[in-house]
């Protein structure tokens, strides 16, 4: 039985050819928000997969980075992300999207298809809400309804970068959901963007603990091999990452 999503799919021109498992209706809702705004969305996406090396190098900048929330351009750029993700968040509520803090045991979702089809087919989505969390983080504050900033923050990014697009959780997925979410904020949010997604993402799955004595990563099946269900979350910090971090090219131009 094909869902509302995939039955959409078939009947309409791809907003954006090359994603997965689009949503139509939600990329319709974000790609007019963005132009409105006289940003950029894509026609076309490439799927990309991480570079090993980059991933390290962000990985290793996340560990080393220190929180940093009062810093000017870490209080600038999470200012932004916030303006744009309440936005997102109002905009999804009032297309008729129901979002909701996760009260069960565990996990809501058990992986990244469960959680696209229930927004596909309810128009509904749980979050695991924000525990130990420091209070002077920019996430850690909460809004007038109660939510704290970083619920929001990590239940928007659900929605528009893979809710939306098709893309899994795992290594090559949330490096596609940054880059896709991030061609739809405005630039000064970017580096708080990316502290949030890639660098975390990159620290779970290319950390310094999980690689051996010479920095190869350890793969399975070796001693030390750590399975992605045990890995331990990344450490929430607010900071302003180096702009080779968020740019590729960048870091490829000067060597690293």
């Amino acid at each position: 039985m094909q869902t509302r999503c995939q039955i959409t799919r078939a009947r309409v021109q791809p907003i954006c050819a090359g994603l997965p498992d689009p949503n139509p209706h939600l990329l319709r809702i974000i790609r007019d928000w963005a132009r409105k705004r006289g940003r950029h969305f894509p026609a076309s996406w490439e799927m990309s997969r991480p570079d090993q090396r980059f991933a390290q190098f962000c990985a290793d900048v996340h560990q080393q980075a220190q929180h940093t929330p009062v810093e000017f351009r870490t209080h600038e750029s999470y200012r932004a992300l916030i303006a744009d993700i309440n936005e997102q968040f109002d905009l999804l509520s009032e297309a008729g999207y129901t979002i909701l803090i996760w009260h069960g045991d565990g996990q809501p979702y058990r992986n990244s298809q469960e959680m696209r089809l229930d927004v596909c087919r309810n128009r509904r989505l749980f979050v695991y809400p924000t525990s130990e969390m420091s209070r002077d983080h920019p996430l850690a504050q909460r809004t007038e309804s109660g939510w704290y900033l970083n619920d929001i923050f990590r239940a928007v990014h659900d929605v528009v970068g893979h809710a939306a697009t098709g893309f899994q959780f795992g290594p090559i997925g949330e490096e596609n959901a940054f880059r896709f979410h991030a061609t739809v904020q405005s630039a000064a949010s970017l580096p708080a963007l990316a502290a949030e997604t890639r660098l975390q993402n990159c620290w779970v799955n290319f950390g310094a603990y999980l690689r051996d004595a010479q920095g190869r990563l350890i793969p399975p099946g070796e001693l030390g091999y750590v399975p992605p269900p045990a890995r331990p979350y990344a450490a929430q910090k607010a900071f302003s990452p180096v702009a080779a971090t968020i740019d590729c090219a960048l870091w490829k131009a000067r060597g690293y």
